[in-house]
């Protein structure tokens, strides 16, 4: 990204993405002008015509947002770990983290902390076919389960090895209610086991869920430790405005 800081002395905005809301964010900004960078992965690369940088495990934060005035930490909702490395810059910053998912009395959820207890949970239930909706680096403690066979859904490459313990499908939404029935008809899935990460392109397999009468192990978000957080792109614009003087 063009880290050379206007005339104006314009606040400059880093995002930090991995979600729908950071893209929006960064398209709102880029609309309005203002000056912005989205970091982000090779895994989760943002639609074209976005002022974009990478970064990686052994990226320097310090000299990475070091032109920035403020930071909206936008990320996968269980991609934390990040946050570790950011803590102790003097950087003012914002989660911008979308509502998390709530189940109705018609939904049969159970609710788990972390992966290692959705597996047992799972083994417990004694399901024969489960999908499993988690992302790459939460399947361990699924693939050290003697049985059920896995399905996995994911919708980035590369496809996780799992080490003979059942298959991989690659496959990109959005799909609707009546197109998940039918693919959880189709494979006879009998348990489905997904991360709470809220929003509307997860929720179609929910509610599919819901209408055949599956059950569905959800494993709840993880804390994000920061005092500042929003939920949708505008109230991140709106602490923007109140936070560092961004015109929107």
């Amino acid at each position: 990204c063009q880290t050379d800081r206007p005339v104006s002395q314009t606040p400059r905005i880093a995002i930090i993405g991995g979600s729908k809301e950071a893209v929006d964010l960064a398209r709102a900004l880029a609309e309005r002008g203002a000056g912005y960078c989205l970091f982000e992965t090779p895994f989760y690369p943002s639609p074209d015509g976005l002022e974009t940088q990478r970064y990686d495990d052994g990226s320097d934060w310090a000299a990475l947002l070091s032109d920035f005035d403020a930071l909206v930490f936008a990320p996968h909702p269980f991609a934390f770990s990040l946050l570790d490395k950011l803590k102790n810059l003097p950087i003012p910053t914002v989660a911008l983290l979308r509502k998390a998912w709530a189940p109705t009395p018609a939904d049969n959820w159970l609710m788990v902390e972390t992966c290692e207890a959705a597996a047992e949970t799972l083994q417990s239930l004694g399901a024969s076919r489960p999908l499993l909706a988690l992302g790459r680096e939460r399947l361990a403690p699924f693939i050290a389960l003697q049985a059920p066979e896995l399905l996995v859904r994911c919708r980035n490459l590369p496809r996780p090895d799992l080490k003979g313990r059942g298959r991989v499908e690659y496959m990109t939404g959005p799909f609707t209610v009546d197109q998940e029935i039918a693919y959880l008809q189709q494979h006879g899935i009998d348990c489905i086991i997904v991360h709470n990460a809220g929003g509307q392109g997860g929720w179609p397999k929910l509610e599919a869920a819901r209408r055949l009468s599956i059950p569905v192990i959800m494993v709840d978000r993880p804390q994000t430790g920061l005092a500042e957080r929003v939920e949708t792109p505008g109230a991140a614009q709106n602490w923007l405005r109140q936070t560092v003087g961004l015109d929107v």
